[in-house]
């Protein structure tokens, strides 16, 4: 067991690990802040006053040698909790998940967020019954709808009808067997959210390397594209605190790639919308996860056999909330358990900025 306390009170350094040996292993490691794109000068202050990060002891979740099915890359984990209106599921819990390059979504289930997980051989979404798209489809992002009683994936895939990597939606009645749209949505990496009557989108720009911000009324079609949102982002997970967005991801160009957090007053006009300072939540700390390896900046694409943790995706859960994140680049699943205290509910920053007479 591993034991992170982060703070974003601190001094822009981050304080050199102490390990301890009494029964499972413990460290304690003070994190601090990082800047991203913008000047960190210029942004909001983070929300979040300290997290506490406790790695599974029964990491990792899912490897290559789980089953022979899945190869040797292994990423994007998106969970969630199998609806009531299911019948017979595999588990109480569903976990989707990737190739970067595969033919179709994998799938492992589990009666406990924790694990153990179980992989669902077959699969789910295949490239074949999504039509719009060719080459490989990834990047799950699943959401239970309870109001249609359907489970919705958001992926991504090279498209058929235009250049590039783009977001398709397939949907689900038992969450394992899904029928795609050939409705292209935006650009790659959705990571979605509802918020205030309307659904959001983060996507990634491989052109500009930037996290784009997109806003839908229906979640389903006509996405209208705000544009820059995060600088050098790699994959996204969100979580709602109030009217807090807390913004996990990875960045590309780290070293060694780790997982960062921001936070976002979602009060104000959407387009005023802007990430705070991140603060850091976890890197490498143990070999599954990549620390024997070498350290070097991350590139995009993918990649196994490196000093990286990629991919977050975070579920809150009766009480709990769980951070799952890719190993060593590509190379399997662990999970850590967050307890997050934020800082008292402020104003929001646009609204000290209409009391102070600046225009928008």
């Amino acid at each position: 067991m591993i034991l992170y306390v982060i703070s974003a009170t601190l001094a822009p350094t981050r304080a050199r690990s102490r390990t301890f040996r009494h029964g499972l292993a413990l460290a304690l490691c003070v994190v601090a802040l990082f800047g991203c794109g913008p000047n960190a000068d210029d942004l909001p202050p983070n929300e979040i006053a300290q997290i506490v990060v406790q790695r599974l002891p029964n990491n990792p979740l899912i490897i290559p040698t789980a089953s022979e099915s899945l190869g040797e890359n292994i990423n994007g984990p998106s969970v969630i909790r199998v609806p009531p209106w299911i019948d017979n599921p595999l588990g109480k819990y569903y976990m989707y998940f990737a190739h970067h390059v595969g033919q179709y979504i994998r799938l492992a289930y589990a009666d406990s967020p924790a694990g153990p997980w179980t992989v669902y051989e077959p699969g789910t979404l295949w490239l074949d019954q999504a039509s719009g798209f060719t080459h490989h489809i990834a990047s799950p992002d699943v959401h239970v709808d309870h109001e249609q009683k359907q489970i919705r994936m958001y992926f991504h895939g090279p498209a058929k009808s235009r250049k590039g990597q783009w977001t398709g939606v397939a949907f689900s009645r038992d969450g394992l067997n899904f029928a795609a749209s050939d409705q292209i949505l935006g650009k790659f990496y959705f990571r979605v959210w509802y918020w205030n009557g309307a659904w959001y989108a983060i996507a990634k720009d491989w052109d500009s390397g930037w996290g784009e911000l997109y806003r839908s009324e229906t979640g389903l079609d006509g996405f209208e594209r705000r544009g820059r949102f995060v600088h050098r982002v790699r994959h996204t997970a969100v979580i709602l605190r109030e009217h807090q967005l807390l913004l996990f991801y990875s960045r590309k160009g780290d070293s060694p790639e780790r997982i960062l957090v921001a936070t976002v007053d979602l009060r104000p006009n959407w387009r005023l919308w802007e990430p705070s300072v991140p603060i850091e939540v976890l890197r490498p700390e143990t070999d599954f996860e990549g620390a024997r390896y070498p350290l070097k900046p991350s590139e995009y694409g993918g990649a196994t056999g490196v000093n990286q943790v990629r991919d977050p995706f975070v579920l809150d859960d009766v009480g709990e909330t769980y951070l799952y994140y890719s190993i060593s680049g590509e190379s399997g699943i662990a999970a850590a358990v967050l307890d997050i205290e934020m800082k008292p509910s402020l104003p929001s920053r646009s609204q000290h900025l209409d009391q102070a007479g600046h225009m928008f």
